[in-house]
């Protein structure tokens, strides 16, 4: 009878560990969303941009404005700035 109960007592155990194993076991991983990349226009230049209120002072891509300005092009800024023309 005490030979009975522990032999099912350990079946269940064996039982639950077995499903908690299983699932530890069959974890993917996470996959999240993938980077886009664009193409950057020839002449493109990262200078500081001092709209300090959308890009915080820093590097950004500017695309040439003119004779030597350049234009911030982050969405909202539109900043010009005087660089040199390489």
């Amino acid at each position: 009878m005490i030979t009975a109960a522990l032999i099912v007592v350990w079946l269940i155990v064996a039982w639950a560990l077995a499903v908690r194993l299983g699932r530890f076991l069959r974890r993917r991983p996470v996959v999240g969303p993938f980077a886009t990349f664009h193409a950057v226009p020839d002449g493109t230049r990262y200078l500081v941009c001092h709209n300090a209120g959308v890009c915080g002072r820093l590097q950004t891509r500017h695309e040439r404005a003119g004779d030597g300005f350049w234009r911030c092009t982050t969405p909202g800024c539109g900043h010009t700035t005087k660089g040199e023309d390489h």
